[in-house]
């Protein structure tokens, strides 16, 4: 793998590690589907609402940079 000589001491316990983690995630998954479900359908609701907004204040910041350019 590139990275490997890229990033110097990057463990390759740490990418062990996080692959036993995902294959625990999984079976407890596979076990109990509804907690998936449930904790899905928060993860994509707290993302809509940091999205929004972050996506509001940047639509205000660009209209303050725009005005002054549509006053003159």
């Amino acid at each position: 793998m590139r990275w490997r000589a890229e990033i110097p001491g990057a463990g390759e316990w740490l990418v062990g590690l996080s692959g036993l983690l995902l294959v625990i995630l999984g079976i407890l998954l596979l076990l109990n589907p509804l907690a998936g479900i449930i904790t899905t359908a928060y993860l994509v609701g707290f993302y809509a609402v940091i999205a929004g907004i972050v996506l509001t204040l940047l639509g205000f910041s660009a209209a303050e940079s725009v005005a002054p350019c549509l006053a003159g």
